[in-house]
């Protein structure tokens, strides 16, 4: 059971290593009338009662910034019962290190605007609900919203342009286009 101590917070203790059957993804299981079960689940579950819908435990021996990624991280075979926590599977992603988590953690978009729920004025435009765009179908994704309006903006510019060249043109027969 003396496994390794999580180097992020040492007062944690040493974790306690799962050795019996593991998936490949490296989390222990049991089988418990005759279905397999994950034992950082059913350890939680043991001592505190059953998980809510939707939530899971985390390990929180975990370290993203220090831990290997993937099925290489000792702490997913962890089954100490005070290095679980319960918590929502988003909770659990965005504490991770997974791509995911760490697109959460950005402060910046690729194009160094900032990303922010705050009030913010960038480049003297005023965006008084932030500058992260939500789609209404896919609220848990996020987009920079300067980034959007910028895409807009030249969008309508070459939508407008096509147009005056269209007009202008007219096809090389003095015959005026109308764009419907």
């Amino acid at each position: 059971m003396a496994g390794p101590t999580p180097a992020h917070d040492p007062s944690l203790g040493p974790c306690w290593l799962w050795t019996g059957e593991t998936t490949e993804q490296g989390y222990g299981v049991i089988s418990v009338d005759g279905k397999k079960v994950g034992v950082a689940r059913y350890v939680y579950e043991r001592a505190h009662g059953p998980l809510p819908d939707g939530y899971e435990p985390d390990h929180i021996c975990h370290e993203p910034k220090v831990c290997p990624p993937g099925p290489a991280c000792v702490h997913r075979a962890c089954c100490r019962l005070d290095h679980l926590e319960g918590v929502t599977h988003r909770e659990n992603v965005l504490r991770s290190g997974a791509p995911t988590a760490i697109n959460a953690a950005k402060e910046e978009c690729i194009h160094g605007h900032p990303l922010t729920d705050d009030p913010i004025e960038v480049n003297g435009v005023r965006y008084p609900g932030g500058t992260i765009y939500r789609p209404p179908r896919r609220p848990e994704r996020r987009y920079c919203l300067i980034c959007k309006t910028i895409a807009a903006t030249a969008e309508k510019r070459l939508k407008k342009e096509h147009a005056r060249l269209l007009v202008e043109t007219a096809g090389g027969h003095g015959v005026q286009l109308t764009i419907g």
